[in-house]
């Protein structure tokens, strides 16, 4: 993100992020990826739903020595997610609207749940064919939790007995847990 923009993540651990915090960023991922003898690797981050201009997403890029990368997206019913959001932020004693460019507009137009917006803004910068959508409702609906879809489309499934993750609840509105 650009500088002066915030996240739940930058304010929760009151992050300065300046340009040394990015290099050594940056130096420890093209570390890690370049020692790396696997065939993909994965970072998860929810942060990535902060980012929406095109030099945050070209900062994103230089973060990944590779020409490779691709973004796993998954979508969700627009009123669930703004709920559980909410929810995460009073959690963690965060404001409701941290960021006015990603929680602009209207309560019921925000950046952070116009999924079509947000999904166009990746594929122009990664292209169309390195963005992966997934709807999480859905795969809610058929399997209790979205496992099986990351698995999925890190083609991995079949190395993970579905007994691992089958009844798996932790993060979901209804859990239990």
């Amino acid at each position: 993100m650009r500088p002066e923009r915030l996240s739940p993540f930058k304010m929760d651990n009151e992050l300065v992020v300046d340009e040394s915090y990015r290099e050594a960023v940056r130096d420890k991922l093209h570390a890690y990826v370049n020692s790396s003898d696997a065939e993909r690797i994965v970072f998860s981050s929810e942060g990535l739903s902060y980012l929406r201009y095109a030099d945050e997403m070209e900062r994103l890029k230089s973060l990944i020595p590779t020409s490779q990368i691709e973004i796993l997206f998954y979508v969700r019913d627009r009123e669930a997610f703004l709920r559980s959001y909410r929810r995460e932020m009073r959690r963690h004693r965060l404001p409701e609207t941290i960021d006015p460019d990603s929680y602009a507009y209207t309560a019921d137009n925000t950046w952070l749940a116009n999924f079509a917006e947000r999904i166009e803004a990746f594929s122009r910068s990664f292209g169309a064919e390195n963005v992966a959508v997934i709807d999480y409702d859905r795969e809610l609906g058929a399997h209790g939790n979205i496992i099986p879809s990351f698995l999925r489309a890190l083609k991995v499934e079949d190395a993970f007995d579905p007994a691992s993750w089958r009844d798996l609840f932790l993060n979901t509105s209804d859990s239990p847990n």
